[in-house]
């Protein structure tokens, strides 16, 4: 769960508000209608007070986006089919790199004019850049498209820009090769508004400006981007709930386990510890050989447990992420954990027998 908890999103969490528009075909019949209503959107709530910037896409960080195929250009034709893919994620105003708050690596943003005229120019993210481009400048290179249909012409865009990695799909998945250009389809709607402060704050007031541009619009999935990442991380959440409670529960009952029967096993040797006290034998000595036989039995129980628990750990190893099932660490602690237990049940009837006088050692019962 911490490892989960420490990713880099990619972007900024905080202070981002997010809702999607479904756009009733009834009143917008085209792409030039659509993107008129966007405009003016943008706009009325960039003017709010406590809004930072605010931006139209096709898609957001964290949630699902087509896919696209390419070819580079100058490199041989692979086959049909066979082509590099990426995820392909449009907008609709520069704006929204700050928005979403994700970071440039090399080159620089879209102007207003290229996403506008839908102009062949891209931004890809860095593992796209570095799978495609290692040793080169991925600024100023080529990609062609692959249309699906066969009639539609290929575009060759140019790369402008390489932005920071995002998580598409979930903190717990990689991230995959990623492009983003002006926003050509207008079927599916994503609206990020940067806030200044509280963005659930700006929920009434965005929604307000919305209806002042259309009075019908439906929107849905109103959300911060925290409560997106918190959702992304419920299962998680309830996954290490649940096993830390029976792995907790299993470890109280083994170090109880453990301690009981050392102590009663130490406690039934008090008259042979009586004996030994009164043969000469000295409390040190008598310390060191019940603490040693103890720890010796408990070593050769944590050697058999750590490799059962290294055989068996395979079983779980889809509820891992960040630690591998024969994380050292984890094997290593629990096993100082036990030792530690078997020294205080061997040492404290011990040091309880070895302070009887031993005449009354003798006659224990």
């Amino acid at each position: 769960m911490l490892a989960v908890l420490s990713v880099d999103p990619g972007f900024r969490a905080d202070h981002l508000l997010t809702m999607k528009f479904s756009m009733p075909a009834s009143r917008y019949a085209n792409d030039t209608q659509i993107a008129a209503f966007c405009r003016q959107v943008e706009d009325k709530i960039a003017a709010m007070s406590g809004v930072k910037s605010v931006s139209f896409s096709d898609g957001l960080p964290m949630t699902r986006i087509r896919l696209t195929r390419f070819v580079i250009e100058g490199q041989p034709q692979p086959a049909r089919g066979s082509e590099p893919t990426a995820d392909m994620r449009g907008i609709f105003s520069p704006g929204y790199f700050d928005a979403v708050g994700i970071r440039f690596v090399a080159g620089r943003n879209f102007t207003a004019d290229e996403l506008q005229a839908k102009a062949p120019v891209m931004i890809v993210n860095q593992t796209l850049a570095k799978r495609l481009w290692p040793n080169e400048d991925a600024v100023g290179q080529h990609l062609r498209s692959v249309p699906s249909r066969p009639e539609t012409p290929p575009v060759v865009s140019t790369v402008i820009g390489v932005a920071g990695d995002t998580h598409q799909e979930g903190l717990e998945s990689k991230t995959r090769p990623e492009i983003t250009k002006p926003m050509v389809d207008f079927t599916q709607l994503t609206l990020a508004v940067r806030a200044a402060g509280d963005p659930e704050s700006l929920i009434t007031a965005v929604k307000s400006q919305v209806w002042s541009v259309d009075r019908n619009m439906p929107m849905f999935e109103v959300r911060t981007m925290e409560q997106i990442l918190d959702e992304d991380t419920s299962q998680r959440r309830f996954q290490s709930f649940v096993m830390s409670v029976f792995a907790g529960l299993a470890l109280v009952l083994a170090s109880i386990g453990l301690f009981g029967v050392l102590a009663s096993l130490v406690s039934q040797r008090t008259q042979e510890i009586g004996i030994r006290m009164a043969l000469g034998a000295q409390p040190r000595d008598v310390l060191r050989m019940v603490v040693g036989e103890g720890v010796r039995l408990v070593l050769l129980g944590v050697a058999i447990g750590v490799g059962a628990g290294v055989a068996l750990s395979r079983y779980l190893a889809s509820l891992f992420f960040g630690v591998s099932p024969a994380n050292p660490a984890t094997y290593l602690e629990v096993a100082l954990l036990m030792i530690a237990i078997a020294l205080i049940a061997c040492l404290l009837p011990a040091l309880r027998a070895v302070r009887v006088n031993p005449m009354t050692a003798l006659r224990y019962e």
